[in-house]
């Protein structure tokens, strides 16, 4: 299957918000992999309470090292398997209904990663001088079941969902009524609805399909009225009331920023990452900003005729609007190809130091999707099996960020 992009579901999903765009078998036996668990000892589970999750939600204790340990996601929830090889394979199935990891966002020293049609994942640290860390699960699966994760974003105290029926490839229009934005609390570890003014204001009958935060700041969203009926609007905040906006308006909000627009030191990640594509290829970054809100930015590279999109994720202490050229404190953060090629950026005001890596090889026709960092030395990447707007298998992958040979732009010192 070719690239990301050409032949990959990320930028065909962002496509399909803009576009509006309208319309197997299992090809492996179930694995005896006989894998221990990706854990530590049991002594090291925390004690539920508050900014705990309960035991009965602990997935696995998990000690990322350079090994890779490797997830599927399915629906009995996250299994550990030997590779993706290893995966049980369920048949092609519309992106919209199948079991993947949709987003993956900070909330504090947490990561919470939202899974289609199940709920959420929590990547938990277990404190002390390691990175070990708790996998939780917050079981969904009846709830959502019948529904897509249309973006994951800070709401306030914790991180909410935004979900949708699918009416193109998945279930018909109408049907039970249920609260499209759901909010995992992060210190009770409970799901709530929240009440969000503009999707109510909007009314009438819609449904909110896809949602975004623009260049302007303001918070953009379709919605549609019986799978037909389209209506475009802009918030400012989630107890703001919309004002509706042109189709134009909507699409030029979501124009991608220019590498020189990043903030200081990541434009020097974006910048060597940029460098490693392939004649043709126009890399288009997708980057998670993490903060006191993370924040989803677009970075495109190129004009070649294959875009491609990066995962890329960024965290650490940044001067002012972050735009100034100084650092205030340590920061990490990575940008990556989906075929696992991407370029590393650490340091701290003592100065900033860049290079390439390369997470391990994955089969013909799957992809990295998404990317984050626990800490400044852990990668949690999200993986698909791919076919045009089908998903096959899927899940993520955890270890510690490889080393690799130093790039331009990464010479240790701060920008002048």
């Amino acid at each position: 299957m070719p690239g990301r992009l050409s032949g990959g579901c990320s930028m065909r999903r962002a496509f399909f918000f803009l576009a509006i765009v309208l319309a197997g078998c299992s090809r492996r036996a179930v694995p005896d992999t006989g894998l221990p668990a990706a854990g530590l000892p049991e002594t090291a589970v925390p004690a539920a309470g508050d900014g705990w999750p309960s035991p009965e939600k602990l997935v696995a204790l998990v000690r990322p090292g350079p090994a890779p340990l490797w997830f599927e996601t399915g629906p009995g929830g996250p299994a550990r398997i030997a590779s993706p090889e290893a995966a049980t394979l369920a048949p092609w199935t519309p992106w919209t209904q199948a079991f993947f990891v949709a987003e993956i966002l900070p909330d504090g020293d947490r990561l919470v990663m939202a899974v289609n049609r199940d709920g959420f994942f929590l990547w938990v640290p277990a404190g002390g001088a390691g990175e070990e860390a708790g996998l939780y699960r917050i079981d969904l699966q009846k709830a959502w079941d019948t529904l897509t994760v249309a973006a994951l974003v800070p709401a306030g105290e914790g991180t909410a969902a935004l979900l949708y029926r699918d009416t193109v490839f998945g279930v018909e229009s109408g049907g039970p009524f249920f609260h499209q934005f759901q909010v995992l609390d992060r210190r009770a570890f409970t799901v709530r609805p929240l009440d969000v003014r503009a999707f109510t204001d909007a009314g009438n009958g819609r449904e909110v399909k896809a949602l975004y935060r623009g260049r302007d700041g303001f918070w953009y969203f379709r919605a549609e009225r019986d799978g037909e009926e389209t209506g475009y609007f802009r918030f400012a905040h989630f107890s703001s009331s919309p004002e509706p906006v042109q189709f134009g308006v909507f699409r030029n909000a979501m124009t991608p920023y220019t590498i020189e627009e990043a903030p200081y030191p990541f434009d020097t990640a974006l910048q060597a990452a940029a460098a490693l594509a392939r004649s043709g290829e126009s890399p288009l970054a997708r980057v998670v900003f993490a903060g006191d809100a993370a924040e989803i930015r677009r970075y495109a590279a190129g004009d070649g005729a294959a875009p491609v999109e990066l995962a890329g994720f960024f965290a650490g202490g940044i001067s002012g609007s972050g735009m100034s050229g100084e650092t205030t404190g340590a920061v990490y953060g990575a940008v990556c190809y989906p075929g696992g090629r991407g370029v590393y950026l650490g340091g701290g005001p003592e100065g900033i130091s860049a290079r390439e890596f390369s997470l391990p090889v994955l089969p013909e026709g799957f992809a990295y999707t998404r990317l984050a960092l626990a800490g400044r030395r852990t990668v949690i990447a999200a993986w698909e099996e791919q076919e045009n707007w089908n998903i096959a298998a899927a899940g993520f992958m955890v270890m510690t960020m490889p080393d690799g040979e130093m790039v331009p732009g990464g010479n240790g010192r701060e920008k002048e």
